[in-house]
């Protein structure tokens, strides 16, 4: 084990690997959680009575807050 831990080569794609690893296992985290918030946010204005036209603006406006808010933020 001594011998692999003193070898560059070793060191840099065990540390690629893990970078790469860690940052696609986030972004599923991620791209699961929205999901789950969003479900969840249907499922609240469901039992309030919303329509399915009134739940669909709803989220196209919040898709639309997100992106303008992205696009500002990128833009500074």
């Amino acid at each position: 084990m001594e011998h692999l831990l003193s070898q560059p080569v070793f060191i840099i794609f065990t540390s690629i690997t893990i970078m790469s690893v860690a940052s696609t296992a986030a972004y599923y985290w991620h791209k699961g959680r929205r999901a789950e918030l969003e479900a969840s946010l249907k499922h609240e204005m469901i039992e309030r009575g919303m329509s399915a036209g009134d739940i669909e603006r709803v989220l196209q406006a919040s898709s639309r807050g997100a992106s303008k808010k992205a696009a500002v933020t990128d833009d500074e």
